[in-house]
């Protein structure tokens, strides 16, 4: 703990700014942290719109490039499937892509709500759920 004392008359006396410098040096280390952090992750593999990949790509051993709809406007957050063929991803602005075993395609949501989670019990059984408290639900019709 930082601790700032004005002498007065052979006193320790607390400076009238003490909470507001302290205040002002958690700020500076958190932002030192926030920058550090951010330079680490600059330096490691980022995917943006200059460098995504393509199926031309190579991808690590066992696994395959698929092509995203949203792609590079949205980031997916949850996946969840009840087969190969049948799998849904949710995320930012309410967007919900299913796969058929072929291709992603998008499904109109209504919202624009970031969707966190995605789970069903069947393919005619779907629930996203998302921030602000949103519960959508898929009853397997278009």
């Amino acid at each position: 703990m930082i601790q700032v004392f004005l002498l007065v008359k052979n006193k320790k006396t607390p400076l009238a700014g003490e909470k507001t410098l302290k205040k002002l040096f958690i700020l500076f280390i958190t932002l030192v942290l926030c920058l550090s952090t951010a330079v680490a992750c600059s330096a490691s593999a980022v995917i943006t719109s200059s460098t995504a990949p393509s199926q031309t790509t190579p991808a690590p051993s066992g696994w395959t490039y698929q092509e995203n709809p949203g792609y590079p406007y949205v980031s997916f957050e949850a996946i969840w499937g009840t087969s190969s063929s049948d799998v849904f991803a949710v995320g930012d602005n309410g967007n919900i892509i299913h796969y058929d075993g072929n291709i992603w395609n998008t499904m109109n949501t209504g919202t624009n709500i970031n969707l966190t989670g995605v789970w069903g019990s069947s393919s005619s059984d779907v629930f996203a759920v998302g921030l602000s408290g949103t519960i959508l639900h898929y009853d397997g019709k278009a």
